[in-house]
């Protein structure tokens, strides 16, 4: 005989009993908030998007869940109990079958949720259609790799550098729409080569969903753009067009526009009207400014430019402006540009800060929703006044304009790292390389940062993908075997590293001496610089040192008294006379208490080396006020102030300081002999050599 079926009325008072609606309720609204707190939380913290997604999937499996134990259970009484049938003495003997099957509904609810859940978490991470019945897709965010435009007119430089421009304003174009992640131009530019490999290779070298390339070709009046949008796992096409028009700067912008636009239809991807308002901007209406602009970014955005680079690339970008004074992009590049001429110490005058700060307020004004306006500010604030706070939210708002912006994570990271917070900074540096993974630089900047974390294995990986990456950058070689010669590696380590600068550059002898410095090899070190003519200065952003300076510590390391009081009284020459000029300068003032250490002076030592620790302390900037702290413990340990230098030590081996108190530098440094005399000092290696985080 069949149960009786429970009246709908009865049905709803029994749901009513058993408080399913109220757990519904209260449910539906904490999986709310927790999904809308993941959302706002989850990328701050660097996870990837997916992530939001999945708190989405487990709250959808979760609600049958929640619903089948409301109905089989009761929680209240601070207990946990079955719900007693109606015929339990609640009300009535009607539908025995509630109890009977309350087990089976509720896994059937469960597995449901889960079914629906894991549908839901499998769709955007699978390919769905796209716009030319290809696919392509991860949780709604694409990532997209732009390749460098193919010049189909060789003969024509003019062609070459209209194809570098178009593709530059097809990567600020794309970046603007919030569902698209663009593959930084530093990554993208080596598959500029004829033999760049398979569009599935690409993809997956440079972690995209799909891949963007095409072809320029300006013939007389007109100009043909060939593009095509294809799978990065498939490499199949999911749109291709050409457009032939008459050239000129209006119509190349229209044509951008275009593309940007066909690329999110293709990719399914509806444009709000602000996107669609930003990626049909026109940033100038003068086609010479914008290609003066185009060329100085050739110029001064590879990540480590040179002194010639970025005057050259501030004369093209002041022309620009002077041509077309609205041209906000050109403005915020300016103030980047000064503003790196001074980080590295090619021009340190007040002028200078004060041309970045005009630049990059008159971007922001121009143009408060364009991403490079509010980097601008943060490189101002960064670069040019050390005043970080200002800076985090300039780089912070740019981010929130552009997530797809390598430029203002790096920015980040690299501000984190110069307060002292080295681990967030390194989880920013990888956020970075997820957006620009073939960046040679980025990639040694998250080596660096690992070795301020003492995070030895992770460090030396690190350098080994940079070199796999650029195995021809002079600068890459220069900084491994820097590093290497602090990390307890061996001289044929660093061999191989030498070898290629000088095979690329003619010479070594700085590189040479500056590991035979590190590594405590005097008479390497007076062998590499025995060629050196004149007061040559070593000045890197982290040190000012006179060669004379290093040979002062050499000759008395080997015993020639003589000849290292000349070369300390060069030295002290050479850094009074820069610092009568640059007397801010935090390096020269503690490599001048070395100087002066080396000659006996105890009161002019510490007084040198105190000033310098004061006007850069670490508490102020971390990475080089560390560097001032070695000085003083350097100037301590050769007065033969025993006590005061291992104060310093045992403070600054617990911190992220794993370059300048590395454990392998300490044991090896050619003027710290007394502190490696005292017992303290072995243990206080061991604690040097921990990784941090």
């Amino acid at each position: 005989m069949n149960p009786p079926t429970l009246p709908p009325s009865s049905f709803v008072g029994e749901l009513k009993r058993r408080r399913v609606p109220r757990v519904a309720l209260v449910y539906l609204a904490a999986s709310f908030a927790t999904i809308e707190a993941s959302d706002v939380v989850f990328p701050r913290l660097g996870l990837p998007d997916w992530t939001v997604t999945l708190v989405l999937a487990l709250a959808l499996v979760g609600f049958p869940v929640a619903i089948g134990l409301a109905w089989a259970f009761d929680f209240s009484g601070g207990a946990v109990e079955r719900t007693p049938k109606l015929g339990d003495g609640v009300g009535g003997g009607a539908s025995s079958w509630i109890g009977g099957r309350t087990i089976t509904a509720t896994v059937a609810f469960a597995i449901l949720g889960m079914g629906l859940g894991a549908g839901w978490l499998i769709r955007p991470l699978g390919l769905r259609s796209g716009g030319s019945g290809g696919s392509t897709a991860r949780s709604g965010v694409y990532k997209i790799a732009v390749l460098p435009l193919r010049n189909a007119n060789i003969a024509d430089p003019d062609n070459a550098a209209l194809a570098l421009g178009i593709h530059d304003d097809l990567l600020t174009r794309l970046s603007r729409v919030a569902a698209f992640r663009v593959i930084s131009r530093t990554s993208v530019m080596e598959y500029a080569a004829t033999d760049r490999g398979t569009i599935p290779e690409i993809a997956s070298e440079l972690g995209a969903d799909v891949v963007l390339e095409g072809s320029v070709q300006r013939a007389g009046s007109a100009v043909r753009i060939n593009m095509q949008l294809i799978d990065g796992r498939t490499d199949e096409h999911l749109w291709a067009e050409t457009f032939t028009r008459p050239y000129s700067l209006e119509e190349l912008f229209a044509i951008q526009t275009e593309i940007a636009d066909q690329v999110a239809r293709a990719l399914e991807t509806t444009l709000t009207p602000e996107e669609a308002s930003a990626i049909a901007e026109r940033p100038t209406s003068d086609t010479t400014a914008y290609r003066l602009w185009s060329e100085a970014r050739q110029l001064s955005w590879s990540g480590d430019p040179t002194e010639e680079e970025l005057r050259g690339a501030i004369v093209r970008l002041e022309r620009a402006v002077e041509l077309d004074p609205g041209y906000a992009q050109a403005w915020a590049a300016l103030a980047i540009d000064h503003a790196l001429l001074r980080w590295f110490f090619f021009d340190r005058s007040p002028g200078r800060v004060e041309m970045s700060r005009r630049a990059a307020e008159t971007a922001r004004s121009l143009a408060p929703g364009l991403a490079e306006s509010h980097i601008a500010m943060g490189e101002y604030y960064y670069h040019g006044r050390l005043d970080y706070p200002p800076a985090v939210d300039a780089y912070e708002r740019a981010l929130q304009i552009d997530p797809s912006s390598s430029d203002a994570l790096v920015g980040l990271a690299a501000v984190r790292r110069r307060q002292g917070r080295m681990v967030e900074a390194y989880e920013v540096f990888e956020r970075a390389l997820q957006l620009d993974p073939r960046n040679p630089v980025t990639m040694s900047m998250l080596a660096e940062t690992a070795l301020l974390l003492r995070r030895w294995d992770q460090h030396r990986a690190l350098w080994g993908q940079a070199v796999e990456i650029a195995p021809e950058r002079q600068r890459i070689h220069t900084l491994m075997a820097w590093h290497l010669s602090v990390v307890g590696a061996s001289p044929s380590d660093v061999a191989s590293h030498l070898a290629v600068i000088r095979r690329l550059r003619g010479e070594a002898w700085v590189e040479e001496a500056t590991v035979a410095w590190n590594f405590g090899d005097a008479e390497g070190l007076l062998a590499a610089s025995s060629s050196v003519a004149g007061p040559m200065v070593l000045d890197v952003q982290f040190e000012l040192v006179p060669v004379s300076l290093w040979r002062g510590g050499a000759h008395r390391a080997v015993g020639q008294d003589q000849e290292a009081e000349r070369a300390y009284k060069e030295a002290v020459e050479i850094l009074e006379t820069y610092l009568e000029n640059q007397p801010e300068d935090a390096r020269a003032w503690t490599s001048l208490g070395i100087a002066r250490a080396g000659l006996g002076d105890r009161s002019g030592a510490l007084e040198a080396a105190n000033h310098g620790v004061q006007l850069l302390p670490y508490e102020r900037e971390a990475w080089r006020g560390a560097y001032r702290m070695l000085d003083l413990t350097v100037v301590h340990a050769m007065l033969g102030d025993v006590d005061e230098a291992m104060a310093i030590v045992d403070r600054f081996v617990r911190l992220p300081a794993g370059d300048s108190f590395s454990p392998w530098r300490l044991r090896q440094h050619l003027l710290l002999p007394p502190l490696r005399e005292d017992p303290r000092f072995e243990p206080l290696m061991e604690v040097a050599e921990r990784p941090i985080g």
